[in-house]
């Protein structure tokens, strides 16, 4: 085996190992995933830019809270919307990006999943310790919601979800 063949081998362990222990965690909580369930994580690297500037280009579909970072309130507001959220949403896939997703790929999950352990997944996201943004969106990015932690005030975006 070549050195860089052996070097490609341990560095998708690695990934396979990570993966395996944030399946753990959601099982721990009564979500199921599996392998399948991670992208890629080049993917995920580019469709993280692609939803910023999305989100930046947005006018009229884009619905936005500023609020004093907060666990509390960015709990609050992420409840509000899933009550105003129509049923349709409930069940569609959505991909939750995480502080670690540069190490597993983005995630494959229930919309339901997310807000059923919402205050579990805002945690699991970063956002509360401030080390990455809360970002749950549908795979072609035709709505979805982010908490920008900013220097003074975050900024929770929502679109695409109530027209």
């Amino acid at each position: 085996m070549e050195v860089n063949d052996r070097k490609k081998r341990i560095r998708s362990l690695q990934i396979k190992k990570r993966r395996e222990k944030i399946i753990k965690e959601m099982k721990a909580k009564n979500i199921s995933l599996s392998l399948d369930s991670f992208l890629d994580i080049q993917y995920s690297m580019n469709l993280l830019n692609e939803l910023f500037d999305k989100i930046d280009k947005l006018k009229e579909d884009k619905h936005e809270i500023k609020f004093k970072h907060s666990n509390e309130v960015a709990i609050k507001h992420l409840s509000d919307l899933k009550l105003k959220m129509p049923f349709k949403f409930q069940y569609k896939k959505v991909i939750l990006f995480h502080q670690n997703h540069l190490e597993t790929g983005a995630i494959i999950i229930n919309i339901e999943d997310v807000f059923k352990e919402i205050n579990w997944m805002v945690s699991f996201s970063g956002y509360t310790k401030e080390t990455f943004d809360f970002i749950i969106v549908e795979p072609k990015l035709e709505y979805g919601i982010c908490i920008e932690i900013r220097e003074y005030q975050d900024i929770l975006t929502n679109w695409g979800l109530f027209n």
